[in-house]
């Protein structure tokens, strides 16, 4: 009889620690710290912030290293707008892991967003002792100074960016950005220039090139790269957009026409091409099928200022 007794309390030990064990193995009667963090992302997908946060602080809470939680919290705090909290996350996340520069990017961003530029700086050089070879966090200080009117700290910046990886096509379009709000044209055009030079397959940097003549008046000059744009992409929505505008300024309305309509064929959901193509239309009596444009567009934006404005484009034309 004592033998059983010990037998049944030997059991109830068993089980009780293997409840325990369990319990820490599944880290909570509601699941593994995985299981929340599934849980916390698909609720993220349906832009359901609360209670996303709620599933990554179950998360945290049962593993204090789930770097994962972390980051994601810290995505949906600053959806739902809630940048302090944000920043929280990401000093975390940076204690956790503090030789990944991408955190520091992060942080520096949300900083930034909350102009808070000198905290961003300091985050930013931060990131630059890590990794002094990388031109990242150079091109992001630059464009910090420029936001703070800092010309000459904003082109040391983007320059150093530059030396440090001069095949990078997108430095110079940060440095020529800079030029052009300093009307240093001469200067953005050789940048511009540059970045077709390392990269001259991309044809974004073709159509960056094309406004910049355009706005210089160059109109040969600016029509030659669009054309180019175009022959490197021939589904280029924004190029053809362009270049309609730039027919239209030149006069020529049936190539403006043309050139919107085949943004229309490339993205029938997009309106810039319909508002275009409808004021060359209206401008040139076409008034059907400047009304019908309008009236697309108005089924495909949910701009209650925007609707108005095109409601009385259309009763302008009746």
């Amino acid at each position: 009889m004592k033998r059983s007794g010990l037998l049944f309390i030997s059991i109830g030990v068993i089980v009780i620690l293997s409840s325990i064990t369990l319990f820490f193995i599944t880290g909570s009667p509601g699941g593994t710290p995985t299981d929340h963090f599934q849980k916390g992302e698909a609720l993220f997908a349906q832009q359901k912030w609360d209670e996303a946060i709620e599933e990554y602080t179950k998360v945290i809470a049962l593993d204090r290293r789930f770097i994962s939680a972390y980051r994601r919290r810290a995505e949906a705090y600053r959806n739902k707008g809630d940048i302090d909290a944000a920043i929280f996350n990401y000093k975390k996340i940076i204690e956790l892991d503090p030789e990944n520069i991408d955190n520091r990017f992060q942080l520096a961003s949300l900083y930034s967003s909350r102009g808070d530029n000198y905290s961003a700086l300091a985050t930013l050089k931060k990131a630059m002792e890590i990794d002094p070879k990388n031109p990242f966090p150079f091109q992001r200080t630059g464009d910090i100074y420029a936001a703070m009117g800092r010309y000459q700290d904003a082109l040391a910046s983007y320059s150093k960016a530059i030396d440090l990886a001069p095949s990078l096509a997108g430095l110079y379009l940060s440095r020529a950005g800079l030029y052009l709000g300093r009307a240093e044209y001469d200067k953005a055009l050789a940048d511009y220039s540059q970045a077709i030079r390392v990269d001259p397959s991309n044809e974004g940097l073709y159509l960056t090139r094309a406004n910049f003549y355009v706005q210089r008046k160059s109109y040969d000059l600016a029509m030659s790269n669009y054309d180019k744009a175009i022959q490197l992409n021939p589904k280029y929505y924004e190029a053809y957009v362009a270049r309609g505008r730039l027919y239209h300024t030149l006069e020529d309305s049936q190539k403006a026409i043309a050139d919107f309509t085949k943004a229309i064929q490339i993205n029938p959901k997009r309106i810039e091409a319909y508002g275009a193509r409808a004021e060359i239309c209206a401008s040139e009596n076409m008034k059907t099928r400047a009304i019908n444009d309008y009236l697309k567009m108005i089924s495909l934006t949910t701009d209650e200022n925007l609707i108005a404005q095109l409601r009385q484009k259309i009763e302008e034309l009746k």
